[in-house]
């Protein structure tokens, strides 16, 4: 009996121990296990897109475009969730000091609006971010399908700069029905600046005008052009603005409003849709402006619209092709998201929109058909792709283009007044843009 109790003591110590042992090797894996759970959340944390939240800079002309860029903004943020936009605006005339001023400060947008003419005036101090790097990393962005003349515009020192979203001439919008009420020819590809002249003359009544324009230098470039002078002259880097032939150019859209009073006088100077407002009013018959003017038109004319050609002056028709597009700034601190952002709204998608709201002529090959389709039934709506095709010429602006151009607009509304010659006018100019340093 005692041996049996000494066998059953020792098979309870043996199965005890047994007991311990496993207990042991089971909490070995439960143990090891435990970083494998912790450290899961922790990659899958790191693995979320960080949510961002940035600035878009752009000038607008109208409510309607601000709600264009916000259904862009959507989209974007649609594809790329962890990021959030808030749109900066503010009028085009405004936009470039805001933007110089920022440029100082280094406080640019993340996301910057830019326009083709002025690009060279900016990308030299370095406020805009390259997006060369991206690009070379971005296997669906598809430069080819851009418009090469607007590529060139952003790019300095063999760098892009910014990708464009329209690129287009200027033309002239005619207000049909009033042309119809005097029984005037429409405008057309043969009109040139006398018969101009005859159509704004039958006009002129009845508290009807012409033409409207405004005070800016892009909207002088076409006549001095026209007229066989130039701006610039990129083989010695100097400006030219004394000179006969844009003495000439000047002084006809000076005469219009003094001598043939065939101009909507202009009431306010400083607003760069001054001459739009105008034409919305239904009592002027033509202005001057390019296809991003068509949303506007659409929203604001009561009256049946054409475009045709500009006149052609006595060096025949010479017009500028211009456009913008959008970039990173060099402050930004999430330039990923930033270039994300830009790749989108300048995309085919993006841009196909921008055609059929009539925010411009699109930057991408992919998108001209939205653009075409859209605005078939508008008169003479081919006169945008031809006029760039047979007369347009590139508008790149040199590196203190925009400078210039304030300086022309300070001193340009004396000669549509009549209290200075275009001669006077622009030998002051001249003076002046000659100190530029």
């Amino acid at each position: 009996m005692k041996r049996n109790g000494l066998l059953k003591k020792l098979m309870a110590l043996v199965l005890s121990a047994a007991m311990v042992i496993l207990a042991g090797c089971s909490s070995k894996p439960q143990e090891a296990a435990k970083p494998a759970n912790s450290a899961a959340p922790k990659a899958a944390e790191a693995a979320q897109p960080q949510n961002v939240k940035l600035r878009w800079s752009m000038w607008i002309g109208s409510s309607a475009e601000l709600e264009q860029w916000k259904e862009l903004a959507a989209d974007a943020t649609k594809k790329y969730p962890n990021i959030s936009i808030d749109i900066e605006t503010t009028d085009f005339i405004g936009y470039w000091p805001k933007l110089e001023t920022q440029f100082a400060a280094k406080n640019t947008a993340d996301i910057v609006a830019m326009q083709g003419i002025r690009a060279q005036s900016y990308l030299n101090k370095g406020g805009l971010m390259t997006l060369t790097k991206f690009i070379n990393d971005d296997k669906n962005v598809n430069i080819s399908d851009c418009n090469q003349m607007m590529i060139k515009a952003f790019s300095y020192n063999n760098e892009v700069y910014a990708f464009p979203y329209d690129s287009g001439p200027y033309v002239t919008f005619y207000n049909i029905d009033l042309f119809d009420k005097y029984k005037v020819p429409y405008p057309d590809d043969n009109m040139s600046w006398d018969s101009y002249l005859d159509r704004m003359q039958k006009l002129t009544k009845d508290g009807n005008y012409g033409v409207a324009t405004n005070t800016t230098i892009d909207h002088v470039i076409p006549y001095i052009w026209s007229a066989g002078g130039d701006y610039y002259d990129a083989k010695t880097n100097k400006y030219t603005i004394y000179s006969p032939e844009n003495v000439k150019g000047l002084q006809f859209l000076g005469d219009l409003y003094t001598k043939y009073k065939v101009a909507k006088p202009i009431t306010d100077p400083g607003n760069n849709n001054t001459h739009r407002e105008q034409f919305y009013s239904g009592t002027v018959g033509m202005i001057l402006d390019g296809p991003w003017f068509l949303t506007n038109a659409k929203n604001n004319c009561k009256f049946k619209y054409g475009i045709a050609p500009i006149p052609k002056g006595p060096a025949g028709r010479v017009v500028q092709v211009a456009g913008s597009g959008f970039g990173v700034g060099a402050s930004t601190k999430f330039p990923k998201e930033s270039y994300q952002i830009v790749s989108s709204i300048t995309g085919t998608e993006a841009l196909t929109k921008i055609a059929k709201w009539g925010r411009g002529y699109p930057a991408r090959n992919s998108a001209v058909p939205g653009f075409t389709e859209t605005w078939k039934t508008i008169p003479g709506i081919d006169s945008v792709q031809q006029t760039a095709n047979k007369d347009g010429k590139p508008f790149i602006g040199p590196q203190t283009y925009q400078q210039v151009t304030e300086i022309f607009r300070a001193n340009i509304e004396p000669v549509y007044l009549g209290s200075e010659t275009a001669d006077a006018a622009l030998k002051k100019i001249q003076t002046l843009v000659d100190a530029i340093k």
